[in-house]
C-alpha cells in the first residue's frame, strides 16, 4: 500500500501536486510527529449522528465518525471537500460546517501493524447537518454505517463519545419523567410476579380441592396456564421498558459529563 500525500501548495487553476511516500517513510511520519485532520459529525435532522465501522487500524472495527487527514500544504477549505466526497460520496463546503473543538485522539496501533508505534492526531471536528441514506455511502473507509443516538454511546469508540455533546441534553423535567417511568417498570418487575403468584396459589385451591367439581378443574387449571403466560409476557415488556429508559439515563448523564469539558475548551478558546 502507498499513501498519498499533497507536498506542493495549489496554484490558481492548476491541480494539486503530489508525492507517493512508501510505507518505511509514512510510517517514520506516524512514529514521530502528530497527524492532522478532519472529523465530520454528521447530524440527521431526528438528532442522531452518522457513524461507520472502520476498516483500517487504527481502531478497526470500532465504530467512529467519517474523517480524514490534511495533506501537506493543503487548506483546510479544500480537505473539507475532498473529505466530505471521499467519505459521504458529495462534496460539502466548510462554510456551512461549523467548528465543534479541536480534540487529541491517540492510538496504541497504527495503518502498517506494526509493533510499538502509536498514532496521534489533533483532530479538527465540524458539525454538518444532513440527512443521508447510510446504505448508499462509499465503502473504502467504513464496511457499513449507522444513524446512533444517546443510546448507542456504549458501542462507539471512546474517542466518538465526546462528539454526542452536540446533541441536545434532556431538560431536568424531561430526566424527571423518564427517571419516574424507570423507577414505575422497576417496581412492576417484582409487583407483577406477587400478584400472579396470588391469583395461581387461589387457582391452586380450586385445583386441588376435594370438592371441586371436573368443570372448576379445568376451568382452573386453563386460568393458572394463561396467568402464567400472561405473567411472562408482562416481565419481558417490563423489563424491556425498564431497561430502555435506563439507557437513555445513563447516556444523558454521561453527555452531561463529556459536555463540562467540551465547553470549557471552547470558553478557553473564545477568550
Amino acid at each position: 500500500m502507498q499513501i498519498r500525500l499533497n507536498i506542493v501548495g495549489r496554484q490558481p487553476n492548476k491541480p494539486w501536486t503530489e508525492k507517493v511516500l512508501e510505507n518505511d517513510e509514512f510510517i517514520m511520519v506516524v512514529k514521530n510527529a502528530p497527524l492532522v485532520s478532519l472529523d465530520l459529525v454528521i447530524r440527521s435532522g431526528d438528532n442522531k449522528l452518522l457513524m461507520g465501522k472502520r476498516v483500517n487500524e487504527p481502531a478497526a472495527g470500532s465504530w467512529f465518525v467519517p474523517g480524514g487527514r490534511i495533506r501537506k500544504d493543503e487548506s483546510i477549505e479544500d480537505a473539507f471537500l475532498w473529505v466530505t466526497k471521499a467519505e459521504l460520496g458529495k462534496p460539502y463546503s466548510i462554510d456551512h460546517a461549523p467548528l465543534l473543538g479541536v480534540f487529541t485522539h491517540k492510538y496504541q496501533t497504527n495503518f502498517a501493524h506494526m509493533p510499538g508505534i502509536g498514532t496521534h492526531y489533533v483532530v479538527l471536528a465540524y458539525e454538518l447537518q444532513i440527512d443521508v441514506d447510510p446504505k448508499q455511502l462509499p465503502l473504502e473507509q467504513h464496511s457499513e454505517y449507522r444513524w446512533m443516538g444517546e443510546i448507542d454511546l456504549a458501542i462507539v469508540h471512546p474517542n466518538t463519545e465526546a462528539y454526542f455533546g452536540c446533541l441536545s441534553i434532556m431538560e431536568d423535567n424531561q430526566y424527571s419523567a423518564i427517571n419516574a417511568r424507570r423507577d414505575l417498570f422497576n417496581n412492576l418487575l417484582w409487583q407483577t410476579p406477587v400478584l400472579s403468584l396470588v391469583a395461581q396459589a387461589f387457582l391452586f385451591t380450586i385445583i386441588l380441592g376435594k370438592d371441586s367439581s371436573m368443570a372448576a378443574v379445568t376451568i382452573s387449571s386453563v386460568l393458572a396456564i394463561v396467568t402464567a403466560v400472561a405473567l411472562r409476557h408482562l416481565l419481558d415488556k417490563h423489563r424491556y421498558g425498564e431497561e430502555q429508559y435506563a439507557r437513555w439515563l445513563h447516556a444523558d448523564e454521561r453527555l452531561r459529563v463529556f459536555m463540562r469539558p467540551i465547553v470549557g475548551y471552547s470558553l478557553a478558546v473564545g477568550g
